[in-house]
């Protein structure tokens, strides 16, 4: 049962800055599409665990820094009367309901939780709002393949989730979308429809590698056939 002294703290872009930030070479209209489909599954995913949502995007965070913001955003939390935080991002569809209650129960038992991302990085960070005060999150390198053994090293007790795979290139999608992963076949093919379009037989790929200049071309593996 989700506790009432949990919150999760959904910790976003606004679509024009995620955009701006990494638009994978998708156009707007296509960007916009995936953008929204991230969002709400992770918002509905929250909503489906019973517990308390807070909604924090990129135009309401206050700080220059990404550290200060999660900081004000923690004290935000915080003065809404909750004694434990999970914070969360868009970008892991594989998130699930278990993962969030698991989360919860460890922070109920005064454990800090962790679920690490496949770049070294978390897709998941439980915290008591309390202890989380002692954190040193300026000495985090925010955005790099250090993030996760990083906060290791300053939380103990902490009980790890399963790893997961969260969606920052070509190659990431390429990964989750084959059949076999965690991914439901619906989420799979909702995502095909908005990253990719048939073109006799070839799928292409309608994003641009940050290391290439032409269209990522998929030619002939089953894993990509309708």
């Amino acid at each position: 049962m989700a506790s009432d002294k949990t919150a999760v703290l959904f910790f976003s872009r606004t679509l024009n800055d995620e955009f701006v930030a990494k638009s994978l070479g998708l156009n707007r209209k296509r960007f916009s599409s995936l953008y929204k489909f991230f969002v709400n599954r992770t918002l509905q995913t929250v909503r489906d665990s019973g517990l308390p949502l807070i909604e924090f995007y990129s135009n309401q965070q206050v700080g220059d820094t990404f550290n200060e913001r999660l900081v004000h955003s923690l004290k935000v939390v915080a003065g809404h009367g909750f004694q434990n935080v999970i914070i969360i991002g868009n970008d892991t569809p594989e998130l699930s309901v278990d993962d969030l209650l698991s989360a919860d129960k460890a922070l109920q038992k005064g454990q800090s939780v962790l679920g690490r991302d496949s770049h070294g990085g978390v897709y998941l960070m439980g915290l008591n709002l309390n202890e989380s005060k002692s954190i040193d999150f300026k000495a985090i390198q925010w955005h790099s393949g250090f993030v996760y053994q990083q906060l290791s090293d300053q939380l103990e007790g902490t009980l790890t989730l399963e790893s997961k795979r969260d969606l920052n290139t070509p190659i990431d999608f390429n990964v989750v979308l084959r059949p076999g992963t965690r991914l439901s076949r619906g989420i799979r093919l909702s995502l095909k429809r908005i990253l990719f379009h048939k073109a006799e037989g070839v799928l292409v790929f309608l994003g641009f590698s940050k290391f290439k200049a032409t269209a990522w071309i998929v030619r002939g593996p089953p894993q990509f056939a309708y």
